[in-house]
């Protein structure tokens, strides 16, 4: 034999990229079927680093087996859409990922994965699923043999292409078709305009020439008129449900059951360390103690449980909050801890109930009755005022068509606010007789109001006269029909330089009286052991209502008729806020 066919038999010449395709469609026709489900298959193939996760190695649900049951929907052909709300530290993206790869070996198809922006998907192709398929032999074998076919936004797999796009991309979006469609973070998409449909519709209906195309949705909630939870109700409503280790009971982990030591707080502060090492779960049916200890092993015997029978076929949605995860960062007394700090901002009880509880924002609807209004009742009379060295008196008044009703208000240090005496007078030049009326205090001492707001929007030029002949006394005030906003403006007028106009969003304003005083009392209101009708009248009746807008639903203060010590109230509110800043 000669030298040359030694040399071809040792140097194999390199295959066409058609006798590659040729090799790969014969090893797939003949290849065995693999039927492990989509757990089984992960649990042999998938490899986590620690880039992935803090428990690197073969990858696994023993610790978090509320994630098979949504894994297995990657292979089940009767599932089209597939959408979760989950709370944080659940392993909801690392689940997503591992379904991907199952569907890139065994079911391939093209695949398109959205984020909120293109600069989101690149990182995350980068740092959380590229990797995957580094640390995975099984998954490796899917790459292709010319690195330049796997970047971080397009990869050519063995039998099918991944792309990661941005919503803000409508081009992008419009010329990728897909049988397997991953829409991240739903909420944050680019909402519908006039010129183009919104980016989650736009991406839907690049599945519609695939048979069996499976789009999986998740996004941490944000209101009930977000495009996840409205995807949500849709589907199968799965909660998973887990046994009371004392009753046997199936109980929903649910946040109002989380209970600890309410004598943790002394000086109205908190102790955190008391919180966290007291916090434990309370049964809905047995009222039993149930502590972190007991979760795990209740995991393991978790079973989803769908609550739509009027579900879309296909449609199975799937809703779980942080109290199921298994690690420490998610205790009960850990979560008990975040829930307190994150309640002294409204956005940190926002964030919580999206993030932690993966529930939608919703500002709940009030009513003020009278049996609030009277539950307000202090214990002393008409005319008095119950504290000693109130750290502000303001007088404050409504101007009406026939009448103008005042209201004087004491607040100590901490904002806590005490009706002093209230009233009417017939003309709104009246008010300034009021000036230097005094009360007594619990010590004997005098108080008397030091300044006052009158509302403006009667009567305007004689309400800004008697501010003007009040010396500085009074100051006019103006409320904007906002339906937000919290500052405080001040505005000058022509014709009275010496006066400031005050205006304020009335909504804001209202909400603060009715629903963090009056109803949370946060700072606490009082008022007089008794009080006539007429007051009470004019103060309870409030109704915050839902009212439908052109961009979903905003809540209301409902008109009421005869709310004048209420406004004169309100104003009394914003007087302390002027006085304090």
């Amino acid at each position: 034999m000669d030298s040359g066919n030694h040399a071809t038999s040792k140097h194999p010449r390199k295959m066409t990229p058609a006798a590659e395709k040729l090799r790969d469609h014969l090893r797939n026709l003949y290849s065995p079927i693999d039927r492990r489900g989509v757990v089984q298959w992960a649990s042999d193939e998938i490899i986590l680093s620690e880039r992935q996760t803090q428990m690197p190695g073969p990858f696994s649900t023993s610790m978090t087996p509320y994630l098979n049951e949504p894994l297995e929907c990657f292979a089940d052909v009767d599932v089209s859409d597939l959408v979760l709300v989950f709370g944080t530290q659940l392993g909801k993206t690392t689940m997503i990922q591992v379904g991907t790869a199952w569907r890139v070996v065994n079911k391939p198809q093209p695949f398109v994965w959205v984020m909120p922006s293109e600069g989101l998907a690149k990182s995350f192709s980068e740092t959380r699923w590229m990797p995957l398929f580094d640390d995975s032999p099984t998954l490796q074998d899917q790459k292709p043999s010319n690195p330049n076919k796997f970047k971080n936004l397009e990869q050519h797999f063995r039998r099918c292409t991944g792309n990661f796009v941005g919503s803000n991309s409508p081009a992008n979006l419009a010329s990728r078709p897909a049988g397997l469609l991953l829409l991240d973070e739903v909420d944050k998409f680019n909402k519908e305009t006039d010129q183009e449909t919104s980016a989650l519709h736009l991406a839907e209906n690049r599945t519609k020439s695939f048979v069996g195309a499976l789009r999986v949705k998740t996004s941490t909630p944000t209101t009930v008129d977000g495009p996840i939870w409205q995807e949500f109700l849709k589907g199968t409503q799965e909660k998973f449900l887990l046994p009371c280790p004392h009753c046997s009971e199936r109980i929903e982990l649910l946040w109002e059951q989380v209970k600890w030591d309410r004598e943790a707080k002394t000086d109205e502060k908190w102790d955190m360390s008391k919180v966290e090492e007291s916090a434990h779960y309370e049964c809905q049916y047995c009222k039993a103690s149930i502590n972190d200890g007991m979760k795990m092993e209740m995991l393991q015997e978790g079973v989803w449980v769908a609550s739509n029978p009027s579900a879309q076929k296909g449609f199975r949605s799937f809703h779980l909050n942080s109290l199921y995860a298994p690690w420490r960062s998610c205790s009960f007394g850990s979560l008990a801890v975040k829930f307190l700090r994150d309640a002294e901002t409204l956005a940190g009880l926002q964030d919580f109930q999206n993030s932690s509880m993966a529930l939608p924002w919703e500002q709940v609807e009030t009513s003020i009755g009278d049996a609030r209004i009277m539950g307000l009742s202090g214990e002393y009379t008409q005319g008095e005022c119950p504290i000693d060295d109130p750290a502000a008196v303001v007088i404050c008044a409504d101007v009406g068509q026939s009448m103008s009703h005042w209201v004087i208000t004491a607040f100590d240090l901490e904002g806590k606010s005490y009706v002093v005496d209230y009233g009417t007078v017939l003309a709104v030049e009246d008010l300034n007789a009021l000036i230097g009326k005094e009360y007594p205090t619990p010590s004997g001492a005098t108080i008397k109001a030091e300044c006052g707001l009158i509302d403006s929007g009667w009567a305007t030029y004689r309400c800004y006269q008697t501010c003007a002949d009040s010396g500085g006394f009074f100051h006019p005030s103006k409320g904007s029909g906002a339906a937000f906003g919290g500052k405080i403006s001040q505005s000058t007028i022509d014709q009275f330089p010496t006066l400031i106009l005050y205006g304020y969003v009335d909504h804001t304003l209202k909400t603060e009286v009715y629903v963090t005083r009056i109803k949370d009392g946060k700072p606490a209101m009082q008022i007089p052991r008794k009080v006539t009708r007429d007051f009470l009248k004019g103060i309870s009746g409030q109704k915050l209502v839902a009212r439908k807008t052109p961009t979903g639903k905003a809540f209301v203060w409902a008109s009421k008729k005869d709310d004048h010590y209420g406004d004169a109230l309100k104003l009394c509110i914003l007087a302390w806020h002027i006085l304090r800043s």
